[in-house]
Protein backbone atom coordinates (compact mmCIF):
# COMPACT_ATOMS: atom_id res chain seq x y z
CA UNK A 1 0.00 0.00 0.00
CA UNK A 2 1.40 3.17 -1.15
CA UNK A 3 2.60 5.53 1.88
CA UNK A 4 2.20 9.26 2.31
CA UNK A 5 5.85 11.62 1.56
CA UNK A 6 6.79 13.76 4.55
CA UNK A 7 6.13 17.15 3.38
CA UNK A 8 3.59 16.84 0.31
CA UNK A 9 2.22 13.43 1.37
CA UNK A 10 2.61 12.12 -2.35
CA UNK A 11 1.49 8.64 -2.37
CA UNK A 12 4.93 6.82 -2.61
CA UNK A 13 4.10 3.01 -3.70
CA UNK A 14 6.43 0.19 -2.94
CA UNK A 15 7.79 -2.57 -5.68
CA UNK A 16 4.69 -4.52 -4.95
CA UNK A 17 1.92 -2.10 -5.38
CA UNK A 18 0.04 -1.82 -8.27
CA UNK A 19 0.25 1.02 -10.41
CA UNK A 20 -2.52 3.52 -10.09
CA UNK A 21 -2.95 6.13 -12.35
CA UNK A 22 -5.26 7.93 -9.66
CA UNK A 23 -2.27 8.04 -7.68
CA UNK A 24 -0.32 9.37 -10.68
CA UNK A 25 -2.76 11.92 -10.96
CA UNK A 26 -3.13 12.89 -7.63
CA UNK A 27 0.90 13.76 -6.84
CA UNK A 28 1.26 15.56 -10.04
CA UNK A 29 -1.52 17.89 -8.80
CA UNK A 30 -0.24 17.98 -5.85
CA UNK A 31 3.62 18.94 -7.02
CA UNK A 32 1.36 21.69 -9.25
CA UNK A 33 -0.42 23.04 -5.93
CA UNK A 34 3.15 23.81 -4.68
CA UNK A 35 5.49 25.26 -7.36
CA UNK A 36 7.70 26.26 -4.99
CA UNK A 37 10.34 29.47 -5.71
CA UNK A 38 11.70 29.53 -9.19
CA UNK A 39 15.68 30.08 -9.57
CA UNK A 40 16.72 33.02 -12.19
CA UNK A 41 18.26 36.19 -12.92
CA UNK A 42 17.24 40.06 -12.83
CA UNK A 43 17.53 39.29 -16.45
CA UNK A 44 16.44 35.76 -17.46
CA UNK A 45 12.90 36.14 -14.93
CA UNK A 46 9.68 33.80 -16.47
CA UNK A 47 7.56 34.97 -18.75
CA UNK A 48 4.29 34.08 -17.36
CA UNK A 49 0.46 34.55 -17.79
CA UNK A 50 -1.95 34.55 -15.25
CA UNK A 51 -2.25 30.66 -14.72
CA UNK A 52 0.74 31.70 -12.73
CA UNK A 53 -0.52 33.93 -10.51
CA UNK A 54 0.58 33.69 -6.37
CA UNK A 55 4.40 32.28 -7.84
CA UNK A 56 7.55 33.32 -6.86
CA UNK A 57 11.13 33.45 -8.38
CA UNK A 58 14.44 34.26 -6.34
CA UNK A 59 17.30 35.92 -8.38
CA UNK A 60 20.15 34.60 -8.00
CA UNK A 61 22.24 37.74 -8.85
CA UNK A 62 20.24 39.72 -6.27
CA UNK A 63 18.89 37.47 -3.59
CA UNK A 64 15.44 39.35 -4.41
CA UNK A 65 12.07 37.75 -3.89
CA UNK A 66 9.44 38.50 -6.15
CA UNK A 67 5.98 37.54 -6.29
CA UNK A 68 3.81 37.16 -9.88
CA UNK A 69 0.31 38.46 -9.90
CA UNK A 70 -0.92 37.54 -12.90
CA UNK A 71 0.24 40.33 -14.81
CA UNK A 72 3.91 41.98 -13.27
CA UNK A 73 6.08 40.77 -10.57
CA UNK A 74 6.05 42.62 -7.58
CA UNK A 75 8.93 42.41 -4.54
CA UNK A 76 7.88 40.23 -1.69
CA UNK A 77 9.88 41.58 1.26
CA UNK A 78 12.36 44.79 1.59
CA UNK A 79 16.46 44.31 1.13
CA UNK A 80 16.69 46.44 4.60
CA UNK A 81 19.72 48.64 5.36
CA UNK A 82 20.85 49.17 1.40
CA UNK A 83 24.20 48.88 0.21
CA UNK A 84 27.07 50.90 -1.69
CA UNK A 85 28.79 50.53 -4.96
CA UNK A 86 31.83 49.27 -2.70
CA UNK A 87 29.50 46.61 -1.41
CA UNK A 88 28.80 47.83 2.49
CA UNK A 89 26.35 49.18 4.04
CA UNK A 90 24.69 52.21 3.50
CA UNK A 91 25.66 54.25 6.14
CA UNK A 92 27.92 57.64 6.56
CA UNK A 93 29.29 58.96 9.71
CA UNK A 94 30.49 61.74 10.75
CA UNK A 95 32.82 61.88 14.42
CA UNK A 96 34.13 65.66 14.61
CA UNK A 97 32.04 68.68 15.32
CA UNK A 98 30.64 70.74 12.27
CA UNK A 99 29.80 74.32 11.88
CA UNK A 100 28.33 77.24 9.95
CA UNK A 101 27.18 80.37 10.62
CA UNK A 102 24.71 80.48 7.03
CA UNK A 103 21.70 81.74 7.23
CA UNK A 104 20.18 82.12 3.83
CA UNK A 105 21.78 78.73 2.32
CA UNK A 106 22.26 74.92 3.94
CA UNK A 107 25.49 73.73 3.87
CA UNK A 108 26.40 69.82 3.92
CA UNK A 109 27.24 68.71 7.28
CA UNK A 110 27.11 64.68 6.68
CA UNK A 111 26.61 62.62 2.50
CA UNK A 112 25.58 58.99 2.41
CA UNK A 113 26.82 58.23 -0.93
CA UNK A 114 26.49 55.55 -3.61
CA UNK A 115 23.80 53.92 -2.36
CA UNK A 116 22.58 50.77 -4.86
CA UNK A 117 18.80 51.54 -4.42
CA UNK A 118 17.59 47.91 -6.24
CA UNK A 119 14.36 47.19 -8.48
CA UNK A 120 10.59 46.83 -6.79
CA UNK A 121 10.04 50.88 -6.25
CA UNK A 122 9.81 50.29 -2.25
CA UNK A 123 9.36 53.24 0.27
CA UNK A 124 12.81 54.05 1.91
CA UNK A 125 13.84 55.51 5.30
CA UNK A 126 16.75 57.76 5.75
CA UNK A 127 17.24 57.15 9.48
CA UNK A 128 19.44 60.11 10.93
CA UNK A 129 20.94 60.28 14.73
CA UNK A 130 23.53 62.69 16.48
CA UNK A 131 24.28 63.35 19.58
CA UNK A 132 23.85 67.20 19.46
CA UNK A 133 23.02 70.25 17.54
CA UNK A 134 23.27 73.57 19.27
CA UNK A 135 23.30 77.27 18.02
CA UNK A 136 24.83 80.44 19.59
CA UNK A 137 21.50 82.32 19.32
CA UNK A 138 19.40 78.70 19.75
CA UNK A 139 18.32 77.19 16.83
CA UNK A 140 19.43 74.95 13.89
CA UNK A 141 17.73 74.34 10.85
CA UNK A 142 18.08 70.80 9.53
CA UNK A 143 17.13 69.12 6.03
CA UNK A 144 17.67 65.78 4.98
CA UNK A 145 17.84 65.78 1.12
CA UNK A 146 18.50 63.14 -1.97
CA UNK A 147 21.00 64.49 -3.56
CA UNK A 148 25.16 65.72 -2.81
CA UNK A 149 24.80 69.32 -3.77
CA UNK A 150 24.45 71.51 -1.04
CA UNK A 151 21.34 74.19 -0.36
CA UNK A 152 19.94 71.81 -3.51
CA UNK A 153 17.68 68.24 -4.15
CA UNK A 154 14.89 66.79 -2.80
CA UNK A 155 13.63 67.94 0.21
CA UNK A 156 12.97 64.88 2.44
CA UNK A 157 12.05 66.69 5.54
CA UNK A 158 12.93 69.64 7.06
CA UNK A 159 13.02 70.41 10.81
CA UNK A 160 14.90 72.06 13.72
CA UNK A 161 17.07 71.34 16.74
CA UNK A 162 16.84 73.73 19.90
CA UNK A 163 19.93 74.09 21.94
CA UNK A 164 21.86 77.35 22.87
CA UNK A 165 25.54 76.55 23.21
CA UNK A 166 26.44 79.81 25.02
CA UNK A 167 24.15 78.98 27.77
CA UNK A 168 25.26 78.41 31.38
CA UNK A 169 22.17 76.24 32.21
CA UNK A 170 22.46 72.53 32.58
CA UNK A 171 20.95 70.90 30.00
CA UNK A 172 19.80 73.79 27.63
CA UNK A 173 23.23 73.59 25.21
CA UNK A 174 21.16 70.69 23.11
CA UNK A 175 20.19 67.09 22.83
CA UNK A 176 20.31 63.98 21.35
CA UNK A 177 18.35 63.94 17.86
CA UNK A 178 16.61 61.28 15.61
CA UNK A 179 15.03 62.02 12.66
CA UNK A 180 13.95 60.01 9.64
CA UNK A 181 13.03 61.20 6.38
CA UNK A 182 11.10 59.29 4.22
CA UNK A 183 10.75 58.58 0.60
CA UNK A 184 7.52 57.02 0.42
CA UNK A 185 6.92 56.48 -3.35
CA UNK A 186 10.65 54.73 -3.47
CA UNK A 187 12.88 55.74 -6.02
CA UNK A 188 13.85 53.62 -9.38
CA UNK A 189 16.47 50.75 -9.45
CA UNK A 190 20.10 53.15 -9.37
CA UNK A 191 22.65 54.70 -7.33
CA UNK A 192 21.38 57.69 -5.17
CA UNK A 193 23.35 59.65 -2.56
CA UNK A 194 21.50 61.84 0.27
CA UNK A 195 22.73 64.30 2.54
CA UNK A 196 22.28 65.95 5.90
CA UNK A 197 22.52 69.42 5.92
CA UNK A 198 21.90 72.39 8.05
CA UNK A 199 21.80 76.52 8.30
CA UNK A 200 21.36 78.62 11.01
CA UNK A 201 18.28 80.72 11.76
CA UNK A 202 16.56 83.74 9.35
CA UNK A 203 15.30 85.15 12.36
CA UNK A 204 17.91 84.18 14.93
CA UNK A 205 21.04 83.86 13.14
CA UNK A 206 24.38 82.83 15.30
CA UNK A 207 26.63 79.62 14.68
CA UNK A 208 24.81 76.56 13.99
CA UNK A 209 26.99 73.21 15.46
CA UNK A 210 26.70 69.63 15.12
CA UNK A 211 28.06 67.65 17.65
CA UNK A 212 30.09 64.68 16.83
CA UNK A 213 32.81 62.27 18.18
CA UNK A 214 34.13 58.97 18.60
CA UNK A 215 31.95 58.28 21.01
CA UNK A 216 28.82 60.10 19.81
CA UNK A 217 28.66 59.25 16.35
CA UNK A 218 26.38 61.22 13.69
CA UNK A 219 25.08 58.57 11.44
CA UNK A 220 22.84 58.54 8.31
CA UNK A 221 21.58 54.91 6.73
CA UNK A 222 19.64 54.57 4.22
CA UNK A 223 16.86 51.45 4.79
CA UNK A 224 14.40 50.04 2.32
CA UNK A 225 10.87 49.65 4.05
Amino acid sequence: MPTPTTRLALLKPSTSDPFVTADIAANLQKIDDIPGYKPCTSSTRPSWSSSQAGMLIVETDTGLIWRFDGTVFKRVAPAGVLRTTSGGVAVATRTTDFSTSSTSAFVVALTLSNVVVPDGNRPLALILTGAKGENTNGAVVCSIRRGSTANAGTDLGTFGLVGDSTSPTAGAQGAGFTYVGWETAGVTAGTYSWTFQIRSSLTFGGTSYIRADSSNILRLVAVEL
